[in-house]
């Protein structure tokens, strides 16, 4: 029977229970010596580095100006949008930057996808280092899943229940973890060759991208296969897969240069993009990620960049660009608060990176208040 590793880092090992392994990492780093409460001297490294705040800012009030801009309580949800040329106050605050090349602590060779998790930690797979690490906050790695059923992981995705389901190019199946991180299961040897994106829909089921069949499959949370997405349509190297809220399957057609969309039912909507470097085109999209009002960012892989479209196709923004130190974004992810993560690198994603959408308090544009 396969034993899972789990790694955890912690400043107290004895606060760390009910794992099958633990394993003592020394690894090799340019750390930070600091001060322990105890007196002690610490070598701990610092995986997490602050980098410089680029920022947009609003112009301010004309002297003796009426500022009648709305007041909004906290539970209130707003409607934007990311044109900064329509939306005063509008702000990229990127301020963080995690992980180095190597195969060590915190360390990343390949960082394929990144999740945002519901306690503000961020999930990422590393193809090359055959091993899921989780961060947290503030940028250090806090635990490492490494199992054989988990080699070269490529897409992953998070179910409601918690577990952590993971596409293995390596033995062309989808790995399922529970919530502490212990082996659950595989499926899909039967029909997949080269899994690459997942992502599950509103009805538990799983939506998985092939990159040798050419193929998107939906199949249900016990494994079972149901159909294929989009049947009349042909893809050439669906990198990645996308569900939005409100259910929309949004695939990146790679090789096509572009995202196909289709229904919870797998019919297609429409198609967005086309090969080129002008504003809404892509050359080579890896991850997208949706906010809450449907609108679809994409990490356009060899333009250097992350563009942004309206559910209907629209093109809004290049919200990051080569300017802000992106090179050929690949794993991207949206958490709640509106932290645009994105994995990067030259070659292979070896970084993430942390990108704070901030719109001066009140929102940029207001379409609509919920």
């Amino acid at each position: 029977m396969t034993s899972t590793r789990t790694v955890r880092f912690a400043d107290d090992i004895d606060e760390i229970c009910e794992i099958d392994e633990i394993i003592e990492i020394q690894p090799k780093f340019s750390g930070r010596i600091t001060m322990a409460e105890n007196g002690s001297v610490s070598n701990r490294p610092s995986a997490f580095e602050e980098i410089v705040q680029f920022t947009e800012s609003s112009e301010s009030l004309e002297e003796n100006e009426i500022d009648t801009s709305p007041r909004l309580s906290e539970n209130t949800s707003v409607k934007f949008d990311y044109n900064e040329e329509h939306s005063n106050g509008f702000k990229i605050n990127f301020g963080k930057k995690f992980g180095t090349k190597g195969s060590g602590y915190g360390q990343l060779q390949d960082a394929t996808d990144v999740v945002s998790l519901s306690n503000g930690n961020i999930l990422v797979s590393d193809m090359v280092n055959s091993k899921l690490q989780v961060f947290n906050e503030r940028g250090s790695p806090t635990v490492a899943y490494v199992l054989d059923e988990l080699i070269e992981p490529r897409g992953i995705v998070t179910t409601s229940e918690g577990y952590i389901a993971a596409t293995s190019r390596k033995i062309r199946a989808v790995t399922i973890l529970s919530p502490d991180g212990r082996l659950v299961g595989t499926f899909g040897q039967n029909i997949l060759n080269g899994p690459s994106g997942i992502d599950v829909d509103c009805r538990g089921n799983f939506i998985i991208s092939d990159i040798v069949t050419n193929r998107v499959s939906m199949v249900d949370k016990n494994g079972n296969f149901i159909q294929h997405v989009g049947k009349n349509q042909s893809f050439n190297q669906p990198r990645y897969v996308t569900v939005s809220k409100n259910g929309e399957i949004i695939v990146s057609d790679s090789g096509n240069n572009c995202l196909k969309i289709f229904d919870s039912n797998g019919l297609f909507i429409r198609q967005i993009g086309k090969f080129g470097k002008t504003d809404g085109c892509l050359k080579v999209p890896y991850a997208t990620s949706t906010d809450s009002f449907g609108n679809i960012l994409v990490a356009d892989h060899y333009n250097d960049r992350v563009s942004v479209f309206s559910s209907t196709g629209r093109f809004l923004r290049h919200i990051v660009t080569s300017a802000h130190g992106i090179s050929h974004p690949a794993g991207l992810a949206l958490s709640s608060d509106m932290v645009l993560y994105v994995t990067h690198g030259g070659l292979k994603a070896n970084q993430v990176a942390a990108f704070e959408l901030n719109f001066d308090g009140l929102p940029c544009n207001v379409v609509a208040y919920v």
